[in-house]
């Protein structure tokens, strides 16, 4: 078991999200963070992933249809 804690970096690779702001907005919303020093979050794989598994995501279209 490997409880190192991720940078956003590290973390958007494992989860395959290409835009920082996702995770700017995930963390507005309540994702765990440990924030380690000023500029610096720290994510907690496991946590996030069980605080997606409880989270309601909507899917955006930002299209003009």
């Amino acid at each position: 078991m490997n409880d190192r804690l991720l940078n956003m970096t590290e973390l958007m690779q494992k989860l395959g999200i290409a835009s920082r702001k996702t995770i700017y907005n995930w963390r507005k919303q309540g994702m765990p963070t440990f924030q380690v020093s000023k500029g610096n979050p720290r994510f907690d794989f496991n946590e996030v992933k069980n605080w997606m598994k409880n989270k309601t995501f909507v899917e955006r279209n930002d299209r003009n249809e």
